[in-house]
């Protein structure tokens, strides 16, 4: 989903509920940081927000909330509704 000021990526991880947690927050960064590159080149001025989701069958395992030019997420949990500001 892209707006004018946020940009937001969703990614479905087939059995990602059987993930070590390790693994989970290697994919959460490789997220983070693929969606700034993406970001980067989609115009979007400085300070945009950013959100990452990364979910399994069912429910989210990651979500990353931050400034998309920021080295690391602002927020990182698993609450989705965090991610629902980006499609309004």
């Amino acid at each position: 989903q892209l707006n004018a000021d946020r940009i937001c990526f969703l990614a479905k991880i087939p059995r990602y509920h059987k993930y070590e947690d390790a693994a989970r927050s290697e994919l959460s960064a490789l997220a983070w940081q693929t969606g700034m590159q993406t970001a980067s080149q989609s115009n979007l001025p400085p300070g945009s927000k950013m959100g990452i989701g990364l979910r399994g069958s069912v429910l989210y395992g990651s979500v990353a909330i931050g400034d998309f030019d920021a080295g690391r997420p602002r927020k990182n949990n698993e609450k989705s509704r965090a991610l629902e500001a980006f499609f309004k």
